[in-house]
């Protein structure tokens, strides 16, 4: 089941330009898809470095195997390589490393946060799913005095 809560993919954009378009569904018992769309990211103006928005041009089926061989992790991150956007489908299995991103690819944000699938799992209906979900301003009854302890749920009040 795709979800997104407060410190898991729920963000609230506040003042800064992070928004995204992108949308995650099942399409299928063992397959999610990435919807075609955008991500802005904060930039760090701190930093000098401005806001960007990266496309992705075409939808992103990402399938999940049936396997008999151990849990298994599964992630997509929304990437870029030689100018074009895409969602990076990674797969390891419990007490494994995570694979390295492939040389040549920048990785820009989880859209799928690692989620873990049980061995000889037929359906990803009863497997929670998190999932990027950016939204505009804040949350209501909070303004930008309380908004970051709220975003990482470390307010002490």
């Amino acid at each position: 089941m795709i979800l997104s809560e407060i410190g898991r993919g729920k963000i609230y954009a506040g003042h800064t330009k992070l928004a995204s378009s992108l949308v995650v569904t099942e399409t299928g018992a063992m397959e999610i898809t990435v919807s075609s769309g955008s991500f802005t990211n904060t930039g760090n103006l701190s930093k000098g470095v401005l806001p960007q928005t990266y496309s992705l041009l075409n939808d992103a089926v990402c399938p999940v195997f049936n396997t008999e061989q151990g849990m298994k992790y599964y992630a997509g991150e929304l990437v870029e390589s030689q100018w074009q956007v895409d969602i990076l489908w990674r797969s390891w299995y419990m007490g494994q490393d995570k694979p390295l991103v492939p040389s040549g690819f920048t990785v820009l944000h989880y859209i799928i946060f690692p989620f873990l699938v049980p061995p000889n799992t037929e359906s990803l209906a009863d497997i929670s799913i998190y999932c990027l979900q950016v939204l505009a301003g804040f949350p209501d009854g909070t303004d930008g005095s309380n908004w970051d302890g709220i975003q990482t749920g470390t307010t002490g009040e």
